[in-house]
């Protein structure tokens, strides 16, 4: 329940800095850390993201079916 609510934080603070189009998955994953996923072109996107977040880890795939994909621990 303590991850939830980081995560609504989290969403939050994006909508806050003009990121509307969100949409929030809760998946089965285990992840280790928090990380970005971005396509090449959206990497300046993904970067204010990070820094808005505080999430230092950013991975570019050439797979996301979405622009963006944040993935919160």
């Amino acid at each position: 329940k303590k991850n939830n609510e980081i995560k609504k934080k989290k969403t939050k603070k994006i909508k806050k800095e003009g990121y509307k189009n969100l949409k929030s998955i809760v998946t089965k994953e285990n992840i280790e850390s928090s990380y970005i996923e971005y396509k090449a072109e959206d990497y300046y996107i993904a970067y204010k993201i990070s820094k808005v977040l505080g999430i230092d880890s950013l991975i570019e795939s050439k797979d996301v079916s979405e622009k963006i994909k944040v993935y919160i621990k």
